[in-house]
């Protein structure tokens, strides 16, 4: 009787074990997924957030300006088009300088203008250029202005970032299969005795392996539910200190749930009947090594 209480408080010891590390593996990859999922809206965010200003000539007319506003809203890759009257950008510059230097100067030397902004997909140096030299070959263009320096290293580094968390998040993956199926090989070699001796009393495998499968879709399903309240928690906390760089696209959020309990059942599954075929077909003399 003390011997079998022993031997279940060893398997409830073991499976606590299982079930921790592999929350703490399926966390950590909730992070990196989010990251990677993240990743895209803080990049369109910081692309759809550049301004191209557009400055028009001192004698152009209002039907002109809102011919060539018309035609901007209607393609398909600018995101939105702010038309800059000369008076709005007076006031803007008052604002911005603390007095008022049209009364300083005695007129209103700005230009009629407009600032548009792109859609993430489109905003490419050579893409941009192409727009500019375009903008410029209209007679009523003055000037068009962006930050070309900004919008290459934008680009380039969102891309860097972009690849190195392509990389880290595979070399967690593998890492985290590792853990996970070390973990389910421990739990199950010290029951190696009973899976055997099952067998030598003509337990056919399917009735051997389907209560450890089920255990491990038990475990699965456990983990992923600790380790997605434990990253909606973190969440919840960084959004409250961090606004506004966190995604609001629902589906984001269902695309990495599902994924980590997809992810955690699969796994286990896998791994239990990987182990459960070689513990199944081990030797006698092999069990006690």
């Amino acid at each position: 009787m003390a011997q079998d209480n022993y031997d279940k408080t060893r398997l409830r010891s073991a499976y606590t074990y299982v079930v921790i590390s592999v929350s703490l593996v399926l966390l950590t990859l909730s992070i990196l997924g989010f990251l990677v999922l993240n990743s895209k809206f803080l990049s369109d965010h910081i692309k759809e957030n550049l301004k191209l200003s557009i400055f028009f000539k001192e004698d152009v007319n209002s039907l002109e300006l809102k011919k060539i506003e018309k035609s901007l809203r209607l393609r398909e890759y600018i995101k939105s088009v702010d038309y800059i009257s000369k008076d709005r950008a007076g006031q803007i510059l008052k604002r911005d300088l603390g007095e008022d230097f049209i009364d300083f100067i005695g007129y209103n030397p700005l230009s009629e203008s407009m600032d548009i902004k792109l859609k993430s997909y489109y905003v490419d140096p050579d893409n941009i250029k192409k727009l500019e030299d375009e903008l410029i070959d209209n007679p009523i263009v003055l000037d068009v202005s962006y930050d070309s320096y900004l919008v290459k290293r934008i680009v380039n580094n969102i891309n860097k970032v972009s690849m190195y968390l392509i990389i880290i998040s595979s070399i967690f993956i593998l890492i985290s299969i590792i853990l996970i199926n070390n973990s389910i090989r421990l739990a199950l070699y010290s029951k190696r005795f009973l899976i055997k001796t099952m067998q030598l009393v003509g337990a056919t495998e399917w009735f051997i392996s389907k209560p450890f499968l089920l255990k491990s879709i038990s475990i699965g399903i456990t983990s992923s539910v600790i380790s997605s309240a434990l990253f909606f928690s973190g969440l919840y906390y960084v959004d409250k200190v961090f606004p506004n760089i966190i995604t609001d696209n629902m589906m984001t959020f269902v695309i990495l749930v599902l994924g980590i309990f997809i992810s955690g059942i699969v796994i286990l599954l896998l791994s239990t009947f990987i182990m459960l075929r070689r513990l199944l077909h081990i030797s006698a003399q092999q069990m006690h090594y």
